[in-house]
């Protein structure tokens, strides 16, 4: 739920701003003593796997958050043989992304020079609708 609470705040670029820990929390539905707490280490496990850049700010270690493409993160942790990610689920993700007409999986590798900042590394970018039409005038 942390993730979802996190998109759900997100607009086009997928930065977030996080400034109200406890009212993030609450809406991403951890509440009481260590509600805050948990949720914090609900996205701390959210960067650790790549899903999210966190950064530093006026509201301390995790003022400010980048939603990076999903799918490419996804497609990052097949390819290293994370636990826990299935190849039956991950053969299902693709299939429905191609049903959907989804071509980030086609997309070059953002973390060939990977670091660790969020200030100075090539993301792979916020996640983007690639199945929206768009007209000109």
């Amino acid at each position: 739920m942390a993730y979802l609470e996190l998109w759900g705040r997100a607009f086009d670029e997928g930065f977030v701003t996080l400034s109200k820990p406890r009212e993030i929390a609450f809406h991403a539905g951890f509440d009481g003593q260590r509600g805050e707490r948990t949720w914090r280490s609900k996205m701390k496990a959210l960067n650790d796997l790549g899903f999210i850049e966190v950064a530093g700010g006026p509201s301390g270690a995790m003022s400010y958050a980048l939603i990076l493409n999903p799918y490419l993160v996804i497609r990052r942790l097949h390819e290293q043989g994370t636990t826990g990610l299935r190849e039956d689920k991950y053969n299902a993700l693709m299939e429905r992304a191609g049903e959907i007409g989804a071509e980030d999986f086609d997309l070059p590798d953002p973390w060939i020079k990977q670091s660790s900042s969020l200030q100075s590394s090539p993301s792979p970018g916020p996640a983007t609708e690639t199945n929206s039409s768009s007209t000109e005038s």
